[in-house]
């Protein structure tokens, strides 16, 4: 997983765009959701947070994330 936020967040920093910052923050919930240590848990969620408002600033793009399929 942590492999596919990697290649993700390359992605985003050649290319910003609403559907990868909502996939990315996808990511890192299911990483929190996986992981059982306290410290980790704090770490995925802030990081998910972070990309989730990287997502809200490019919303009014009017990108259709929906059809935005990546496979992981």
């Amino acid at each position: 997983m942590q492999a596919a936020i990697t290649e993700l967040e390359t992605r985003y920093r050649q290319q910003a765009s609403a559907c990868l910052a909502l996939q990315i923050s996808r990511n890192y919930r299911l990483l929190t959701e996986m992981d059982a240590h306290p410290l980790k848990q704090r770490l995925w969620q802030s990081l998910s947070r972070r990309w989730w408002l990287s997502y809200q600033l490019h919303r009014g793009s009017r990108l259709n994330c929906e059809t935005y399929e990546m496979s992981l």
